[in-house]
């Protein structure tokens, strides 16, 4: 008697769970483009594809601009506090003059224009 009322339980609730579960499991119409959408939408291949393009045009407009002069400008300015004196005596008026060699404020700016020589391609006719 108590395998039959577990058989009789289970297969009720067996078909309760079947009817409360059919509506979510409701096939829904969608056109060949939305089809279409949803493919791309959930490929994982398609996407690491569009990273690894992504990844190689980022290469090749950094190769392009590689063929570009670049100019860089650097500034620099500091103080001495002591530099280099001598001193003079003259013995005709018998009077010492002191001269530095040298200034104590010094700037200093260095600009740099660099063009590449070869960025690739052929260098001769007869390089296939």
């Amino acid at each position: 008697m108590k395998v039959r009322w577990h058989r009789i339980f289970m297969t009720v609730v067996g078909l309760v769970v079947a009817v409360v579960a059919s509506p979510s499991a409701a096939v829904r119409e969608v056109t060949l483009q939305q089809a279409l959408n949803l493919a791309l939408q959930h490929s994982h291949d398609l996407k690491a594809a569009q990273a690894h393009s992504k990844a190689y045009q980022a290469t090749l407009g950094s190769a392009r601009s590689a063929r570009w002069p670049t100019a860089s400008v650097t500034a620099t300015a500091f103080y001495k506090t002591e530099v280099p004196s001598f001193d003079l005596t003259l013995p005709i008026i018998n009077q010492t003059m002191r001269r530095e060699i040298g200034t104590k404020e010094n700037y200093q700016t260095d600009v740099r224009l660099t063009l590449p020589l070869f960025s690739g391609g052929r260098i001769g006719g007869q390089i296939e």
